[in-house]
């Protein structure tokens, strides 16, 4: 009977730790800024957009300028988001992760 114990013990241990990456995943928001401030994204923790923000600066942009900005800015927000998610998939698969005390 131990044996089922342990085993629903480790299921519990497991999907709390899987809640636990989930609310992680989810509370990622990356922001990145165009060189010259123009323009900032913000995206979640998937690259999706979910925000930007315009300095006044802008207005001095051609459409072309601002599409471009807008693009690097966020392609890089989404890079570094997908980096971040990738890193806490990577602890969560990790089965012996590193003690930095030794």
């Amino acid at each position: 009977m131990s044996d089922v114990s342990d085993a629903v013990d480790e299921l519990r241990s497991y999907a709390g730790r899987m809640r636990e990456l989930s609310d992680r995943m989810r509370a990622i928001r990356v922001e990145e800024t165009s060189p010259d401030g123009s323009v900032t994204v913000t995206v979640d923790g998937e690259g999706r957009l979910v925000d930007i923000r315009l300095s006044h600066s802008v207005s001095r942009l051609t459409s072309t300028q601002f599409g471009q900005r807008l693009v690097d800015a966020g392609h890089a927000a989404a890079r570094r988001a997908m980096a971040e998610q990738s890193a806490l998939v990577a602890a969560f698969n990790d089965p012996d992760p590193p003690n930095p005390d030794t």
